[in-house]
């Protein structure tokens, strides 16, 4: 399993998405939960996540992913 010892402040989004995605499993299995295409996560690796989604992701993750990581205007 994919684990980051990165502080949220100094974990970068596309960083945070990697571990939402390990933590479920795979990009995929991340994907499938969220109810978008593969694609769709990887524009938000290089634009930002909708804040939808980051709160998606933080429940997902049981919180281990915050939208703060996904979001940092929000942190």
């Amino acid at each position: 399993m994919l684990l980051y010892r990165f502080s949220e402040r100094k974990m970068t989004p596309s960083q945070a998405i990697d571990l939402a995605a390990a933590i479920v499993g795979s990009k995929q299995t991340l994907c499938k939960k969220l109810g978008v295409h593969r694609q769709a996560v990887s524009n938000w690796t290089k634009s930002q996540v909708p804040l939808k989604r980051a709160v998606q992701i933080e429940q997902l993750t049981n919180g281990r992913v915050t939208i703060g990581m996904l979001r940092p205007e929000y942190a």
